[in-house]
């Protein structure tokens, strides 16, 4: 190999990585402004202000933390379990 050649993949491998930062960054900030939306949701107040506030949450899709099923009860809460 060549130093020329060293180079050239040095300089690749460093272009990779600065890439792969971004995209990893990107999928932070992707997670990061989920959590504020289901944050808001349970009636939070957003963190920031490019999280949830720009994501607002119709009311009829609030999300309720689930409950424990009783013993003995089968299927989905809220849903009857009719046998045909």
């Amino acid at each position: 190999m060549k130093h020329n050649e060293f180079l050239q993949r040095k300089r690749e491998l460093d272009e990779r990585l600065r890439a792969g930062i971004e995209l990893l960054e990107a999928a932070h900030r992707a997670e990061v402004r989920a959590l504020e939306t289901l944050w808001v949701s349970y009636g939070g107040v957003p963190e920031s202000l490019d999280g949830a506030a720009t994501l607002p949450v119709p009311k009829g899709l609030l999300l309720r933390p689930r409950r424990a099923s009783l013993p003995g009860s089968a299927g989905r809460p809220g849903r009857s379990t009719r046998k045909s």
